[in-house]
This record gives structure tokens, sequence and C-alpha cells, in this order.
């Protein structure tokens, strides 16, 4: 069961409502008295797994201790359809579930067959804003350069915008310096150490050192936008 703030002043929709209806399905179709998980004073708009008894249900059917789970309607498991459909998706092969407003039972062919098309929509409702998302992060990159992640060391995000961290960009320039003398990255790492009390691995060295045209100010990815030079930009060749 679960009831929001609001919806606990509607006698239709409180939980004592929702109680009466769950027990006489239950003795309908001749089941043990119910045990009751309850989530109140939740919004529906929150998932079920990010409740407090929601989580604890999934954990219970994860865990095989329960064979049915009976909801006076759908939208108690959520005002969402991808959290209904997110449900029935994770419980389809393991509990029959059963919606007394919906007349809802899985465990009937109909059952059965509205429950592998919403588990269908689920899918394709999850595939469809994983795509949404990489279509984003793609159209981003070709905007402004960055698609995701952390900036590269010596910089930082700030929506579209790329800073220099100052601190970090002396180091990037040490770096260069002492490889420019002929120093291994191990080496430069603990020199960097000595130099300065920073501690960076050498895995991070190499990373600088790949970036080079990252630091002489080289364009961020597919975009028209340009990193902010920390090295000496190389003089272009006429």
């Amino acid at each position: 069961m679960r009831v929001s703030t609001d919806e606990q002043a509607d006698s239709g929709l409180g939980l004592d409502a929702q109680r009466e209806k769950i027990i006489a399905m239950a003795t309908v179709k001749n089941w043990p008295a119910p045990v009751f998980y309850v989530d109140a004073g939740i919004s529906g708009m929150i998932a079920t797994e990010d409740r407090p008894d929601g989580a604890r249900l999934l954990a219970d059917i994860a865990a095989g201790k329960i064979d049915a789970v009976i909801v006076a309607s759908l939208d108690r498991i959520g005002r969402k359809a991808v959290y209904i459909l997110d449900f029935i998706d994770q419980t389809k092969d393991r509990v029959q579930l059963v919606s007394c407003k919906e007349m809802l039972d899985t465990n009937s062919p109909t059952g059965k067959f509205v429950v592998l098309i919403m588990a269908g929509i689920a899918e394709l409702e999850r595939d469809t804003i994983s795509q949404r998302t990489k279509d984003a992060l793609a159209a981003r990159g070709r905007s402004v350069g960055i698609k995701s992640g952390l900036a590269p060391y010596g910089y930082r995000y700030e929506g579209k915008e790329v800073y220099i961290i100052p601190e970090q960009a002396d180091i990037v320039r040490l770096v260069y310096a002492l490889r420019s003398d002929g120093l291994t990255l191990r080496a430069i790492a603990d020199r960097i150490e000595v130099k300065t009390g920073v501690r960076i691995g050498f895995n991070t060295v190499k990373v600088i050192l790949d970036r080079e045209e990252v630091y002489r100010g080289g364009k961020r990815g597919e975009s028209d936008q340009y990193w902010p030079a920390i090295l000496e930009k190389v003089p272009a060749i006429a």
C-alpha cells in the first residue's frame, strides 16, 4: 500500500480503503491473511525501490519470500508509468500480481499476456531513454566539446564553460618541463611530490603527457570550441 500526504485526506485513496480492498481480494481467492507493506505519506512520483517498504517488498520478492502481491490499484506501485512497468518487469517471473481496480491477475492467460506487453513496453522505454541520453551527449559534444565525465587534469567544468585550475596547471607545466629533462614517468611523479608536496601517480603523469594537444589549446572534441591553453601554443606553420 502507498498513500501520499495529500491523498491521506481523501477517504477513497486512504490506507484503510486500500486495506479493505486487499483483504477482500485475498478472501475471494481463499488466500491467507496478507502481510502489508505500507509507504505512508510518500509520493507515487518516487520509484518503488526508493521507498522504505517498497524496497523491502522488492527485497523479499527477490529472496523468494512472497508468492503474490495484491495492490488496490496499479498507481499504488507508482504514479509514473515507468515505475509500474519496471516493477512488473522485475517481478513478473517471481510473483503473481493482482490489482483490484484494474482486475489484473498475472495468473490468468489474459493477465500474463498483459504483463508480457507491459514488460516489453518497459524495455522499450529504457532503450528509448538510453538512446535519448546518448543523443543528448553527442549533441553536447558537438556544441561545446564536452560529453560527460571529469575534466582533464588542470581544468574544471562549469556548465558549458571550461576553466583552468591554477594550482593544477602549475603541475601540468612542471610535468612537461621534467619530461623534457628526460625523466621517467615515476621519476616525474616523485620529483613533483618533492617540489610541491602534491602526490600524483605515474599513471596521471602519463595521461597528462598524452593530452599535450589539449594543454596547448587544441579543439574541444567535435565542437568549434578550444581548450584554454596551459602550455604555450605551437606556432602555426605558414
